[in-house]
């Protein structure tokens, strides 16, 4: 098998005597890596090699701009809107509900290159017709909403002009001011020629710079793509390239480099259908087994988790014969057990009324397993005695005084937890961290690494938060940090450490990118998640996007077909897992990326479709027969 990296590299040596003056543009950072190692291989003396970028990372040297994250993001745009003409203003907690919609917004206009004022006043006037009409007198509701949505455009300019004066940026200002910097680069004495890899959707200033590149010379583009969908007019998975053969001079005059014709080599496809997301990591266990033990050699194989909510089922699921694996999605903050514990205490701290706290949220609190191992540490069971005295004395209110008679000889986590006094933003802080050091303590003897990776980056995220505070003093009330915290949360991931050319590699659909293995395992291939769907979380409405050329979910649909069959194109066995039980949260039917399959002419020699049920063994029951005397 001929991987697609390898493949560029192998043509990249043929064409140039010299690799120092190339640059190569991956869609990711972990192409990187991959491309490295073909360059070595093809290496009989040490030389001077070539750079070796993602395209966000060449945007962002291309543009000069520092990058902002979220948060950062986030308060820049509430100072701007505290500043607005705006006479009724949200307050923070309110803002974060929509402000990451609209900076996602921000950043998807600029990445496309629209007109900000054009699509801000024509969005004005949809809202007034289609909504609402033209009645000449709306509700106060109604006219505030508007005058929001006019006051858009405004919040777009100031917010640019506030980072522009800092030398900041979202990622749309850094394509649109690398584009404006395109060509006093092009013109530097020291000529570069740069190598772009593995792309598929492009955004439009992306779309433009490459052409640019492409029309100076300075620049080669490979494609990761199967003539078979190329060459069919409505298959997805080759929409984009057609759409770029179509309005690119360059394409119309130069054939796409990189296209293969492996798809319809001999391969073995076997997609089964599984009741239930726990049901597929134990079919994946079984699976890995069956596979590693025909399997001597460490040929490296992918599993891609297109729901990755079933990493830590996977990763609890791994049969000892596997010799090694590498994760390179990384747990998700969200899915620990840390994660669980501090969104009890936030929930628990800011539900406490005057009379004290409900007794439910209390009990949540008390049979978390973190909590346990903060009020055992004398090994009384004060958890357990606090539990059993609240449901037999059918506590409905609980108040701090409650708790200490209950457990007057308790330690000194038991009053820091069950504060008197209302806690603060600030007391928050400092109780978690207290409470985290007291909970690694207790870790450390049962030597479990996820959890205390885990309990690190919290300590971390609440160092980061108080440096928050000290900057911005509408963050003191607790509760004025919900939205916050869960960003900050759903930002963070505990990355492991592997070899990322051996063994097992697991990853989610946007890390296999430009990687080709001749195994390959895809599990929750349903409707909701392998595509995703329909989701629209805009204040720009479909109508809006397609008469202005951004992406819409139909885009996204090709995008996530593209990786689907990208995955397949060279690999020899594929196994395709599926959820059998339709759930909303476990999405829904099979995809229809399984049922295009099957229906394949082409490809029906390949496939070996099953549902998988569990054996059940028959025992045959014997009667008894008793002799009568």
């Amino acid at each position: 098998m001929q991987h697609f990296l390898k493949q560029v590299v192998d043509t990249t040596f043929q064409y140039h005597q010299e690799f120092k003056n190339l640059v190569f543009i991956v869609p990711s950072i972990r192409a990187s890596s991959y491309l490295r190692k073909y360059i070595s291989e093809q290496l009989e003396q040490p030389i001077l090699g070539p750079r070796i970028l993602s395209i966000e990372e060449f945007i962002t040297e291309l543009s000069q701009l520092k990058p902002l994250s979220k948060p950062q993001l986030l308060f820049k745009l509430f100072e701007v809107y505290q500043k607005s003409d705006l006479k009724e203003k949200d307050d923070f907690q309110d803002f974060n509900k929509w402000a990451y919609t609209l900076l996602s917004d921000f950043d998807e206009i600029d990445r496309y290159l629209i007109e900000p004022k054009k699509i801000f006043d024509y969005l004005t006037a949809v809202k007034k017709l289609k909504e609402w009409g033209v009645d000449k007198n709306p509700t106060a509701l109604i006219s505030d909403y508007l005058k929001f949505i006019a006051n858009l455009y405004n919040l777009y300019l100031e917010l640019q002009t506030d980072l522009s004066l800092k030398n900041e940026s979202y990622q749309g200002m850094r394509y649109k001011c690398a584009l404006d910097h395109l060509e006093s680069y092009i013109e530097r004495p020291q000529k570069v020629k740069h190598i772009f890899v593995g792309f598929n959707a492009l955004n439009t200033a992306e779309s433009r710079l490459i052409q640019i590149f492409l029309k100076n010379g300075t620049a080669e583009i490979y494609w990761d793509l199967d003539e078979y969908f190329l060459n069919d007019p409505l298959h997805e998975a080759g929409y984009y390239l057609r759409q770029h053969i179509k309005n690119w001079p360059f394409l119309q005059k130069n054939r796409p480099q990189g296209l293969s014709q492996n798809f319809l080599t001999s391969k073995t496809i076997e997609i089964t259908g599984i009741p239930k997301n726990t049901s597929q990591a134990k079919y994946i266990s079984t699976l890995l087994h069956q596979i590693y033990s025909q399997q001597k050699a460490e040929k490296p194989i992918a599993l891609v988790l297109a729901d990755e909510s079933l990493l830590p089922a996977v990763i609890n699921s791994i049969p000892q014969n596997v010799p090694s694996y590498n994760i390179t999605m990384g747990l998700p903050l969200t899915q620990t057990l840390s994660a669980s514990f501090f969104e009890l205490l936030y929930a628990f701290y800011t539900t406490k009324t005057e009379t004290g706290w409900y007794y439910a949220n209390v009990l949540k609190l008390l049979t978390h397993s973190f909590t346990i191992k903060l009020l055992d540490q004398d090994h009384r069971g004060s958890a357990q005695k606090l539990v059993t005295e609240i449901r037999e004395k059918n506590l409905a209110i609980i108040e701090s005084d409650d708790i200490l008679n209950i457990l007057p000889f308790a330690n000194e986590i038991v009053p820091l937890l069950f504060a008197k006094d209302p806690i603060d933003t600030k007391g928050f802080i400092l109780t978690s961290k207290r409470f985290i050091i007291n909970i690694k303590n207790e870790l450390n003897k049962e030597n479990s690494g996820i959890e205390m990776e885990a309990l690190n980056t919290y300590y971390q995220l609440f160092e980061t938060l108080s440096q928050y505070l000290d900057k911005h003093q509408f963050l003191k009330e607790l509760s004025s940090i919900k939205y916050l915290l869960k960003e900050l949360v759903a930002l963070e991931t505990l990355n492991f450490k592997g070899d990322p050319f051996k063994g097992l590699q697991i990853m989610g659909m946007l890390e296999s990118r430009v990687l080709d293995f001749e195994t390959v395992i895809i599990t929750s291939v349903n409707e909701g998640i392998l595509p995703a769907g329909k989701s629209h979380n805009s204040f720009i409405p479909y109508d809006v996007k397609k008469e202005f050329g951004m992406p819409t979910f139909k885009d996204k649909d090709a995008v996530y077909t593209y990786h689907f069959y990208r995955l397949l194109q060279r690999a020899k066995n594929i196994f395709i897992t599926y959820n059998t039980e339709v759930d909303a949260l476990e999405g829904g039917e099979k995809s229809r990326f399984i049922s295009q399959l099957l229906t394949d002419e082409n490809m029906a020699q390949f496939i070996k479709h099953k549902i998988a049920t569990p054996q059940i063994p028959i025992s045959v029951k014997q009667q008894k027969q008793i002799e009568k005397t």
